[in-house]
């Protein structure tokens, strides 16, 4: 404990000071005592995500032996924060209603030809990208939802018509866009 880290050194253009980014395949947040850096991993088999606190001397990895494994990996680095003091990392938003207007079920595709499909169910609207297992999203307003289980957020681009044109999965601050196929 009581170690001083002190990001140094070059940025990327555009950067700011504590905004969050990806840096060496780190992804990075925070500020002062609350920097944190980690990353996160799957495979058909497994999750795992790595957190670490260089001011507190603090940090945990987690592995979890299931690809279902996300909410599990990311209540028990919560758990481990509260028991710990880890400075808090934001919480997901509260989640809305979901809205009527728009019809947001359909395949989008993006440049480089990854897939997610968008599903629409009374409990709300799911996402299944690159065969990976569903994934439940909460809205936190016409056009921008979340993924409680992932840190991911997922923005909707609307054009003329009640189907979404685009959409975009933002997750550790790096967008991904695909259209509607």
């Amino acid at each position: 404990m009581g170690r001083r880290f002190r990001r140094a050194g070059p940025r990327r253009p555009g950067q700011k000071p504590g905004g969050d980014f990806v840096g060496l395949g780190w992804f990075r947040n925070g500020k002062d005592d609350a920097f944190r850096f980690g990353h996160q991993g799957s495979h058909e088999g497994f999750q795992a995500e790595l957190k670490l606190f260089p001011a507190q001397g603090a940090g945990a990895a987690v592995l979890i032996n299931s690809i279902q494994g996300w909410p599990l990996c990311t209540e028990i680095l919560k758990a481990l924060g509260r028991e710990f003091a880890w400075p808090a990392w934001r919480e997901a938003p509260a989640a809305v209603a979901l809205p009527a207007r728009l019809h947001y079920a359909g395949r989008y595709r993006s440049d480089d030809g990854r897939e997610a499909e968008v599903t629409a169910a009374a409990a709300g609207l799911t996402l299944r990208f690159a065969g990976q297992a569903p994934l439940a999203l909460a809205a936190i307003s016409e056009t921008e939802f979340f993924a409680p289980a992932l840190n991911l957020r997922v923005q909707f681009e609307v054009g003329e018509g009640p189907a979404p044109t685009a959409l975009a999965l933002i997750q550790g601050g790096k967008p991904l866009r695909l259209r509607r196929a």
